[in-house]
């Protein structure tokens, strides 16, 4: 009786599994192509961007190794119950890299992260506030490979 229970649990698990691989690979090949001007008004709207001393992004202006690009972006001095949110936007095909929203749980505005980067980009940090101004800060990150510029 076991043999009979084991064979009908593998048909069972095989039929599942021919079910789901075909719906994941194409969930893969589909992409969501978005050019860096339409995010970035998708972020910004019509609101007119503004530089700010409270607004730290840091990124290595040389990075050795392109697959563990650190960033950070803090904003000093304000709560995050002002902020609404944090977006990384970048200079390739696909522009937002990451996009952070801030409740009222949260205390400090700060976002740190590491990027898979295989060429020479500009990044982008912009600060949302909940007032609807918009905070900028830009920095480019030259890829290097092997350490050479």
């Amino acid at each position: 009786m076991q043999r009979r229970n084991f064979l009908k649990s593998s048909a069972l698990v095989a039929g599942l599994a021919m079910t789901t691989i075909p719906t994941m690979s194409l969930a893969v090949k589909t992409k969501n192509h978005m050019s860096k001007k339409a995010a970035y008004k998708a972020i910004v709207g019509k609101a007119k961007t503004k530089s700010s001393s409270k607004l730290k992004f840091s990124a290595p202006e040389i990075a050795e190794n392109g697959k563990v690009v650190p960033v950070k972006v803090q904003l000093k001095g304000i709560d995050s119950s002002k902020v609404k949110s944090v977006h990384i936007l970048s200079d390739n095909e696909n522009p937002r890299i990451i996009d952070v929203f801030f409740t009222k749980h949260n205390k400090d505005v700060f976002v740190a992260t590491r990027l898979k980067m295989g060429k020479t980009q500009m990044l982008v940090a912009l600060v949302v506030m909940k007032n609807g101004t918009v905070y900028e800060a830009k920095k480019e990150t030259k890829i290097t490979i092997g350490g050479c510029g």
